[in-house]
């Protein structure tokens, strides 16, 4: 396998915001088990997950299909997203000069299709939002786009935890937001948007909600760190810009 870039400049920040977010908190956590299930809609396939990447293992926090919870950082297709901070496809790992010998690719759990893209949290990529199956698949932008809508929705909540806490209800409130648009996307690809539907109604109207209140908490005055010496200067700096 060819080495894979598992570091970059901002490795050291990059650290302290996943310490901050804490994976094992995070672990199989509802809210982002939900994005890994629209994912799996969105591009019909066997293996979906979020993932944070720790100091030695990427750690999966929620996942549709992928019974791993830590995966070696130099074996993981996820730290080439982060350390890129970029998209990453692969139609066939099995003829990608990076990934042929994988032993992701070559064993359990045989992974063919590989789509990841980054998860930003204090201007940098922590994490990953990605599909991948056991058969080739073509390029496909409007799934990718799709992907990046959920990515968004995910870092914001994820930057608001980071900065409130996750008992705030800043980060409750991004939540709610992320369950609504999840399923309003799992109701679309199911082939079920039916306007009158009371679900989708009621998720539509969630959004609405979660977008205004959190409109006006960009406008409020209190918006630092609420405990700027709870972490590291250097990302307290980042979140007053």
């Amino acid at each position: 396998m060819a080495g894979l870039p598992i570091t970059d400049e901002n490795e050291a920040v990059r650290q302290q915001i996943v310490d901050k977010l804490s994976p094992d908190d995070l672990r199989d956590d509802p809210t982002l088990t939900r994005v890994a299930q629209c994912v799996e809609a969105i591009y019909g396939v066997s293996m979906t997950h979020v993932s944070l990447l720790d100091r030695e293992y990427q750690c999966v926090v929620g996942q549709v299909g992928f019974d791993r919870w830590q995966i070696d950082r130099e074996q993981t297709f996820c730290t080439r997203v982060i350390a890129r901070n970029d998209v990453l496809f692969v139609n066939d790992a099995t003829e990608h000069p990076d990934f042929e010998d994988n032993p992701m690719v070559t064993g359990e759990p045989y992974i063919r299709f590989y789509v990841g893209v980054p998860v930003v949290v204090g201007d940098v990529a922590v994490g990953t939002l990605c599909a991948m199956d056991n058969v080739p698949h073509e390029p496909d932008m409007e799934k990718r786009i799709e992907m990046f809508g959920l990515v968004h929705l995910l870092e914001q909540a994820l930057g608001l935890r980071l900065k409130y806490g996750r008992e705030s209800v800043e980060f409750a409130l991004a939540r709610d937001l992320v369950d609504a648009r999840a399923a309003t996307t799992l109701k679309r690809y199911e082939g079920a948007l039916d306007p009158n539907d009371r679900e989708l109604r009621v998720a539509e109207e969630s959004i609405r909600s979660a977008m205004d209140r959190l409109a006006q908490m960009d406008t409020e005055a209190a918006t630092d760190l609420d405990d700027p010496t709870d972490v590291d200067p250097s990302i307290a700096e980042r979140h007053k810009k």
